[in-house]
């Protein structure tokens, strides 16, 4: 008789803990839960396969996540196995989508951190990391480690990528800056008209900010465009002005031109210019201010003002001050 009573007490436990689980269970697949499934995190196992979850605001839709598994820490904190998924800007015009290897999601923080092989796409623009923070609440991204964005110029349709070690981007507002542990972000412009040249460009820090389409370099800055390397202390690039006869790029402070052509004998020569600051057009022309001086071949020009075109030997100088010399170097 002991043994009975022990074996039916146990089945009784076993049927109870059945029904529990059942009802939660059918709770979460029957039951308006609500402004958002995280109302059942509370309810449900610690850990849960297949996940589909979303957060909902007085507008609609805020979040929502994806992924092959969860694991629950109370109401507010879940980490994510292989997560995806979209945040929803506030205003409701536009989103982001996300993917990772891992994530954590903190709810009352507006919190969500993802790591390993991380990227977030928005409208034209990509960017990646091996980690990536989104504060929800003020609708900014923080990436550090191996960080690139790609991205669509809309006036022109040209694409740029962009390389460095740490990122801050608000991505609604179209803003971008990157900075690097090793002082060095690069960028690339890739046009989308085929006769267009590339163009290359690096500096400690870079800002971007799409609405006005423009790239603002800072320190120890370098642009390579076609034959032309040009370094300086700052400059700005107006990527909507490419392939125009319009001011494209403007360095300023110990600007340094070189460049490789071949005069009119055939022979390959090295151009060197120097100035306080330097225009180039989205064609061909690069203009000089600021005690600007030009060493051709065997020639040194110094003029008020000297305008130069790539891959040509002309040399523009206006002389309104009367500053204008040209030295023949000595034949040694």
């Amino acid at each position: 008789m002991g043994s009975l009573k022990v074996n039916l007490v146990i089945l009784v436990f076993v049927l109870v803990q059945f029904m529990a689980w059942y009802t939660v269970l059918s709770k979460k697949r029957n039951t308006d839960w609500g402004e958002d499934t995280s109302s059942i995190l509370k309810e449900l196992p610690s850990i849960i396969r297949e996940v589909n979850y979303f957060q909902m605001n007085g507008k609609g839709k805020l979040v929502s996540l994806n992924a092959r598994s969860m694991k629950s820490l109370g109401e507010n904190v879940v980490h994510l196995n292989q997560p995806s998924g979209h945040y929803f800007f506030q205003d409701q015009r536009g989103s982001l989508q996300y993917f990772g290897e891992k994530a954590s999601y903190f709810k009352k923080a507006g919190i969500l951190h993802l790591i390993n092989d991380v990227t977030f796409k928005n409208k034209d623009t990509e960017f990646s990391a091996e980690e990536i923070i989104y504060f929800i609440n003020q609708e900014k991204i923080t990436g550090k480690k191996d960080v690139e964005v790609k991205g669509k110029v809309e006036s022109t349709n040209d694409h740029f990528i962009l390389n460095g070690d740490e990122m801050v981007a608000y991505p609604q507002e179209e803003k971008i800056k990157l900075f690097s542990e090793s002082g060095v972000v690069t960028g690339k412009l890739l046009p989308f008209k085929s006769f267009a040249t590339p163009m290359d460009f690096q500096g400690k820090t870079l800002n971007y900010d799409g609405t006005i389409e423009k790239v603002e370099l800072r320190e120890n800055v370098s642009l390579k465009r076609s034959s032309i390397d040009v370094s300086a202390q700052n400059g700005d690039i107006f990527l909507e002005r490419a392939n125009k006869k319009l001011k494209y790029f403007v360095l300023n402070d110990d600007v340094k031109v070189i460049e490789k052509l071949v005069n009119g004998q055939g022979q390959t020569i090295e151009r060197k210019a120097f100035s306080e600051r330097l225009e180039g057009t989205g064609t061909d022309m690069l203009v000089l201010t600021g005690a600007p001086r030009v060493i051709q071949g065997k020639d040194e020009i110094k003029g008020y003002k000297i305008t130069l075109r790539e891959k040509m030997e002309l040399i523009e100088v206006d002389d309104a001050l009367s500053e204008v010399e040209v030295k023949k170097k000595r034949e040694k």
